[in-house]
């Protein structure tokens, strides 16, 4: 089966496959053309608040052993619109709440905070949020897991805008049983190519939107979360980009199962 996606998206074949999330080890190789962002050893490059933030073993560790009264984010200093990102994360608490900032901006206000899209990553006791597309001090959540949406402003709105959910990339089963376990890693895929972005988590699409509002921001810096209430750990490591012209060639890359939403516009 083809996924199809939006109208005036361009058709991407992403998988021939079904949900099973094993399916995503058959996947064809990640292409090549990325640079890393992370060396492994130092925060060389990052910004984030002090004592929050450390390096180990090759990893990103971000910490605290008690609740925040804010977010904060390490916030890598380059700026990036179309692009591929990449990275491994993982979640050492039982109940954890993170997520990478892209096309982002620092707050005036407060450095250490940011606004812009995020890919949320949490633990999987917060159903609703899991894996979803929230934008950090601008529309809040605007397309949950299993989604290919289009967002398309709406003055009427109570937040200025409307979410139009086409129909489903994959199972909401299938996508929060690709989310490997401690202390397992996971692989974080974010494309961003115009207006069209694209989630996934080991090989599994999460969610597509193309983004029509005119608010949508079209470029920004990478950021990585600790979410404020919670005393947790999340570590992150082999962080890299690649910056595109055009949407990449998916083929053979992700898994999708590809169904029709419920007759409440609903992914199940």
């Amino acid at each position: 089966m083809t996924s199809r996606l939006l109208a005036g998206a361009a058709l991407l074949a992403l998988a021939a496959c079904a949900p099973a999330p094993e399916s995503a080890a058959r996947m064809v190789p990640d292409p090549g053309g990325f640079r890393p962002l992370f060396d492994g050893k130092t925060l060389t490059g990052w910004r984030g608040e002090e004592g929050l933030w450390r390096v180990e073993n090759g990893t990103i560790i971000g910490a605290t052993p008690v609740p925040l009264p804010e977010n904060t984010y390490l916030r890598y200093n380059g700026t990036f619109g179309d692009f591929e990102v990449r990275l491994q994360y993982r979640m050492s608490t039982e109940i954890a709440n993170t997520g990478l900032q892209y096309r982002s901006r620092p707050l005036a206000r407060n450095s250490f905070d940011m606004a812009g899209y995020q890919a949320n990553i949490v633990t999987k006791h917060a159903d609703r949020s899991f894996a979803m597309l929230f934008e950090e001090h601008g529309r809040d959540t605007m397309v949950t897991y299993g989604e290919n949406a289009r967002i398309v402003a709406d003055p009427g709105a109570q937040r200025g805008f409307r979410v139009i959910v086409e129909d489903c990339v994959n199972t909401r089963q299938a996508i929060m049983a690709a989310q490997r376990p401690y202390p397992e890693w996971n692989d974080l895929v974010v494309i961003a190519h115009g207006n069209h972005l694209i989630h996934a988590i080991n090989g599994v699409v999460t969610l597509q939107v193309v983004d029509d509002d005119p608010r949508a921001p079209a470029s920004g810096q990478f950021g990585l979360q600790i979410h404020r209430d919670l005393a947790m750990s999340s570590e992150f490591r082999n962080i890299a980009v690649r910056e595109l012209n055009a949407m990449p060639d998916l083929a053979g890359r992700f898994v999708t199962d590809p169904r029709p939403t419920t007759p409440d516009g609903k992914c199940l």
